[in-house]
Order: C-alpha cells, then sequence, then structure tokens
C-alpha cells in the first residue's frame, strides 16, 4: 500500500479521532479480527458496527461516503459470516 511520507496526505487529521485513532483501522481490527460464529452474532445482534461508524462526527463529506461505503461492506461481510455459520 503507497503511504505519503506528508503525512497530512496519509494521514489527514480529519480521518482521526481525538485520541489520534484512523476511524478505518479500528474498524478493520475490530471487524476482521473475529473468529467465532457466536462473536459475529453479537456485533449483529448489538449494532456494533454503526455505533461505532456513528461515534465519529465526519466533517469531511468524502470520507462520510467512504465510511457509509466501509458500513455497507463491514455489515455485509458480518451477514456472510453468520449465513456461512450456519
Amino acid at each position: 500500500m503507497y503511504e505519503s511520507k506528508d503525512v497530512m496526505v496519509s494521514h489527514p487529521a480529519h480521518y482521526q479521532s481525538e485520541t489520534g485513532l484512523e476511524v478505518i483501522d479500528v474498524i478493520e481490527a475490530f471487524t476482521f479480527d473475529l473468529n467465532f460464529d457466536v462473536t459475529y452474532n453479537i456485533v449483529k445482534e448489538n449494532d456494533y458496527i454503526n455505533i461505532l461508524i456513528d461515534r465519529f462526527d465526519y466533517k469531511d463529506i468524502d470520507t462520510s461516503i467512504r465510511m457509509e461505503n466501509i458500513r455497507n461492506i463491514i455489515n455485509k461481510f458480518i451477514d456472510e459470516k453468520i449465513t456461512n455459520f450456519k
């Protein structure tokens, strides 16, 4: 993956939370590191993906659009995992 030497290009402030964590990294780590069917069910039943994504205020419109795409991809991924475990 390409990463610019300019921090403002690769890690712009509007991608980061108040703690400095980048939203996409948190969501990917949270979702794609799950390994058990019960975990996917818990995530879905408690609406954790939507809660996590909605936790941040996306002031940049492009970021907001990207996060909606990520929301859809991750929710679809979780639904597919739940279906595959059955």
